[in-house]
């Protein structure tokens, strides 16, 4: 979407006592078809409260949703998108707190839920007694074998060794450590262990 402010001043292009001739009016600073921090306006991001000016064949006109239009101008989020994100972010904390209270049982079966959705195939029993992963999976689609590690909670230690032991089988592609309560946080090393 391009836009810009107009100045007050109509200036006419051919005065007839009428008033009804061609007129212009200055823009103020230039074209934009960004927001004033530099974010594109991209009519695919725009509301059709909006885009259904598009229409329109002069360079000047009405927007009804000129709260709208003014707000998308000036990079200021819509209120519906603030609560959309505050709902979202409520969502999520209260998914960590009942995914702390599964039993370790239940949270592999449903780690294993969620890659079977993504498309990768296990090709192991789940769980059990293998020192070193609890699932082992194919993806066909990008034909690649993947370990995963599922921990109720485990420290950085642990994490460190398990990355130590999985790089030195060399067996698979990638590796995951799945993890709902880390202690004290943990991080993918940013160097070779």
């Amino acid at each position: 979407m391009w836009w810009t402010f107009a100045e007050r001043e109509v200036n006419w292009v051919k005065p007839e006592p009428t008033r009804a001739g061609e007129r212009f009016r200055k823009a103020i600073a230039g074209w934009r078809n960004t927001d004033i921090n530099g974010t594109p306006l991209k009519i695919n991001s725009l509301s059709t409260k909006l885009t259904k000016v598009a229409s329109y064949r002069r360079t000047i006109c009405a927007v009804k949703a000129q709260d709208y239009l003014l707000r998308r101008i000036n990079g200021i989020e819509e209120p519906i998108v603030a609560k959309a994100s505050q709902a979202r972010t409520a969502l999520l904390e209260v998914t960590i707190e009942a995914l702390q209270l599964l039993h370790w049982a239940d949270f592999e079966t449903l780690v294993d839920i969620i890659f079977a959705r993504g498309g990768w195939n296990r090709i192991s029993v789940l769980g059990g007694t293998k020192k070193l992963d609890d699932l082992e999976l194919e993806h066909a689609v990008i034909n690649e074998r993947a370990a995963v590690q599922v921990k109720s909670s485990a420290k950085q230690k642990i994490l460190d060794t398990y990355i130590r032991r999985m790089d030195a089988t060399e067996q698979f592609d990638r590796f995951f450590f799945i993890c709902h309560s880390p202690k004290g946080g943990a991080e993918s090393p940013r160097r070779p262990l």
